[in-house]
């Protein structure tokens, strides 16, 4: 059960050419550069425009769309958040709601009050659209598309129009909600960021053509994948929290056997967590570093390395059952003679705790 899409449309110099499934609930992630078809894509999915012969789209395998049938928006059981927030100017963020509510055809979406709660609307509940800022603007918008007890959340890149305390306020409450939906999310994003913070999967497009697709941790370490090959791309990693120590370091058990310590405000012990450690942020050494401000040494093994060009490589590296990827010059692996099955230490000179349960 899921939503289940096979895409094609040529139209507008773009041809898109993508096929994907998804869970019965959880964040997919569509991501890609700009241009690349992603904002199509959703628009297909949602019944605002129509796919060419061939395009096929089923959710709980309802079909909307094939070569016979096609299902005009207002009949799909969907709710659709934009960059803007596009809220009924002549009611109130209250009317809003309201509105959303009064026509759900399920009572499997949240009531007006715990959206007003959740979403912290309560200090301008009763202010029209114009009063809002974007970030109050858009908490309404995304509270309004779960009051309406949708079957399937489109969100399409919802926080690009705001600032940055707003887009990181959003961004913990859209956490939060993750791990509460019961239904998919498909969310249009070319922010690594959000991405990595939000996303159970992901499928990687480029010019309206899939290029993978998979869970999100496997998809960022592979090093031969563009998601992998940015500047700021990192390994994610999945633990348990499993300790505090006396500086107020987190330790995460992240596998059967290892271990990292994470800066940062303390999360109780047994919470799932998810770490991000930026390509950039680990080294290699052929020897554990001793009297060293780096904390996390672990003994590695090279599993790959990828030449980028411009004297830049990647490492794949073996860490027990887990993946790291570490961005090197091309001169460090000559040196280091890194090569398959090199036994290693990868130094981690920064380890990011992303999930928020403040």
């Amino acid at each position: 059960m899921g939503l289940s899409c096979k895409i094609v449309l040529t139209k507008y110099n773009l041809s898109v050419d993508v096929a994907f499934e998804t869970q019965g609930k959880g964040i997919t992630a569509i991501y890609g550069p700009s241009g690349s078809g992603k904002t199509t894509i959703l628009k297909i999915i949602a019944g605002i425009e129509r796919g060419d012969k061939g395009s096929c789209i089923s959710l709980d395998n309802t079909v909307w769309q094939n070569d016979k049938t096609f299902t005009p928006t207002h009949q799909r059981q969907l709710a659709y958040v934009f960059q803007q927030p596009r809220l009924f100017s002549h009611l109130t963020a209250r009317g809003n709601l309201a509105f959303a509510h009064a026509r759900r055809r399920s009572s499997n979406g949240i009531s007006i009050n715990a959206a007003i709660s959740q979403f912290g609307l309560s200090d301008f509940i009763d202010q029209y659209p114009d009063q809002l800022s974007g970030g109050q603007a858009q908490r309404v918008a995304i509270a309004r598309a779960l009051v309406s007890a949708p079957d399937l959340l489109l969100m399409d890149e919802p926080l690009a129009a705001l600032d940055d305390k707003s887009r990181h306020e959003l961004l913990t409450l859209l956490e939060a909600l993750h791990r509460q939906l019961s239904v998919p999310v498909i969310y249009v994003s070319h922010q690594l960021e959000e991405v990595a913070r939000l996303a159970d999967n992901a499928v990687l497009i480029d010019q309206g053509q899939t290029l993978a697709q998979g869970k999100l941790v496997d998809l960022c370490s592979q090093p031969e994948l563009s998601i992998a090959q940015q500047s700021n791309s990192a390994s994610l990693w999945e633990g348990i929290v499993s300790g505090q120590d006396e500086h107020q370091l987190t330790r995460v058990t992240v596998g059967e056997n290892t271990q990292l310590w994470v800066s940062g405000k303390p999360v109780a012990a047994d919470l799932p967590v998810r770490l991000r450690i930026p390509i950039s942020a680990v080294s290699i050494s052929l020897q554990p570093t001793q009297h060293s401000s780096i904390i996390n040494v672990l003994p590695a093994t090279v599993a790959a390395v990828v030449k980028l060009g411009f004297g830049k490589s990647i490492v794949k590296l073996a860490v027990n059952d887990q993946i790291l990827l570490a961005s090197v010059t091309d001169r460090s692996v000559a040196e280091l003679d890194l090569k398959f099955g090199k036994q290693v230490f990868a130094q981690v000179k920064g380890v990011a705790l992303l999930t928020d349960y403040g």
